[in-house]
């Protein structure tokens, strides 16, 4: 079997060591009081009152027994010159004093040995945590507090270690004869189909599905749609007996870190049921890493496509601006030269002597029929009839089908669930996945003004470009979620840190 690891051969070593002071800590660990000193001096050998009192305080320090070949020295002369004994070398202090002091220390400070009592409740402890999963060295920590909680002394480290690994082996075995139990021949078949190889790509099913891609290139998006509906597939299959092992959050995430971390010939090692607990965990947690994946990318998406969008309408905006400007300039040279060449031709004729009024008034009458000019005519179009809303609509449009490749393969592989507010929204999205007409209820007055033009047809492209943009807001307000991870506690530790460690 092999050995977990709980702490490091360092941690361990100065687990078990007396504590290094110093000159400040050792003044505060070795001031006794007077009752503390009166009982060392009943000792009848000085000796035995250096070790007695250095004991009492490395017990003050860290609530528990070292040998006595371990004191440091530079304690053992800090206590002697405290008690007037001169010589600290060549001394002998055998167990059964050594015991007796123990004992008596641990009655002066109130507290209990490490007995079988002791034992027994730090493995109801044990066994408690081993149901969450917490990583072992943490359950180191946990045990001690627990034991100084209860008044006991600490024993070994070693002692503890050993009752953490057999806790922990006996969740496992719990947790393998449960799977072993309720696992039927579906769900095992589907569990060893992960641990073949794919004819394409010559690699593990297992493996394949580790990896995930966050890039929002439409290729990429496609493969993690159909990593995510592969595993959403198994996963519901599965989820009878992922509900009747009671994996907590943190026990998922536990096996299906060790599933991440290991080769497959590592994980084909493992007895039937070990290595159908880490599948399962590992499908039930890269559904929720991939749903939340997909979210990732929907939003992603939209957020590259509404920035290219908006660069692109400045750019046409600025470029009609400066044409209107061109064209502006040109409309004011041709009005100011018509408008002198009006005037010296209205001024001529009032002046000509030889015309009689109703001459010159048909005369003028002629001037002011000459045609506008064609620029006056265009800056007048581009001003009053245009509008940036319809050149927003249209430029939304025309990128739609860029946008369309990368989320309407998302819209249509996820299940959502909607709040009150977006009820209407969620309606949309269904009737989108299954290709009925669409649903303009969560619509604006002006996006569905915007979606058929007087005596124009229905414009779908910007239709779903609105619907991916009102997905998003929703998504990004808490107003639209996965219908599964809306319901389950797993969804809001994917990011926080991993807690795996070896267990054989």
């Amino acid at each position: 079997m092999a050995r977990m690891q709980v702490l490091n051969p360092t941690a361990q070593k100065a687990f078990d060591s007396p504590p290094t002071f110093d000159h400040r800590e050792r003044q505060s660990a070795f001031d006794f009081s007077s009752i503390l000193v009166d009982l060392a001096q009943t000792l009848r050998h000085p000796a035995y009152q250096v070790m007695f009192l250095v004991g009492c305080g490395y017990f003050k320090a860290c609530k528990r027994f070292f040998p006595s070949n371990s004191f440091h020295q530079r304690d053992l002369e800090y206590v002697a010159h405290k008690l007037s004994v001169t010589d600290v070398t060549g001394w002998n202090y055998p167990d059964r004093a050594r015991q007796r002091h123990q004992k008596m220390i641990l009655e002066f400070y109130g507290f209990r040995p490490f007995d079988t009592d002791a034992a027994n409740s730090v493995e109801v402890e044990i066994a408690t945590m081993a149901r969450q999963h917490l990583k072992p060295r943490l359950i180191f920590e946990r045990c001690t507090d627990f034991l100084l909680q209860q008044k006991y002394q600490l024993p070994k480290a070693r002692t503890l270690i050993e009752l953490i690994r057999i806790g922990l082996q006996a969740r496992k075995a719990e947790l393998v004869e449960g799977m072993n139990e309720q696992l039927g021949d579906n769900a095992r078949a589907l569990l060893d189909g992960l641990f073949t190889i794919e004819q394409e790509s010559s690699r593990y099913r297992l493996t394949l599905l580790k990896r995930i891609s966050q890039s929002i290139k439409p290729t990429q998006i496609k493969e993690t749609v159909a990593d995510f509906e592969t595993v959403s597939e198994i996963f519901k299959q599965l989820e009878p007996s992922i509900d009747v092992l009671d994996l907590s959050p943190a026990g998922i995430q536990y096996f299906a870190q060790g599933v991440l971390k290991s080769e497959i010939f590592q994980l084909q090692r493992r007895s039937d049921g070990d290595r159908y607990i880490h599948a399962t965990a590992f499908i039930n947690h890269q559904l929720f890493r991939l749903g939340d994946t997909l979210i990732d990318q929907l939003l992603s998406a939209m957020a590259s496509f509404q920035t290219t969008a908006a660069r692109q309408y400045k750019e046409r905006m600025f470029e009609q601006r400066n044409e209107q400007t061109a064209r502006l300039k040109t409309v004011v040279v041709e009005l100011d030269q018509s408008a002198f060449v009006f005037r010296n031709q209205v001024q001529a004729l009032t002046d000509d002597a030889d015309l009689t009024d109703s001459q010159k008034v048909k005369q003028i009458r002629g001037l002011l029929e000459i045609d506008v000019s064609s620029n006056f005519e265009q800056l007048k179009a581009d001003m009053f009839e245009s509008g940036d809303e319809p050149e927003w609509h249209d430029l939304l449009e025309r990128q739609s089908r860029r946008l369309q490749n990368k989320i309407s393969p998302i819209l249509r592989a996820l299940d959502f669930e909607a709040n009150a507010r977006s009820h209407p929204l969620a309606k949309a999205i269904t009737q989108f996945k299954d290709d009925l007409a669409p649903c303009l209820d969560f619509l604006s007055d002006q996006e569905r003004t915007a979606l058929t033009p007087i005596g124009g047809q229905f414009r779908l492209s910007l239709y779903k470009v609105f619907l991916f943009q009102h997905v998003a807001a929703a998504v990004k307000a808490g107003n639209l979620n996965l219908a599964w991870l809306a319901r389950s506690c797993i969804f809001g530790l994917l990011k926080e840190q991993m807690v795996y460690v070896s267990c054989a």
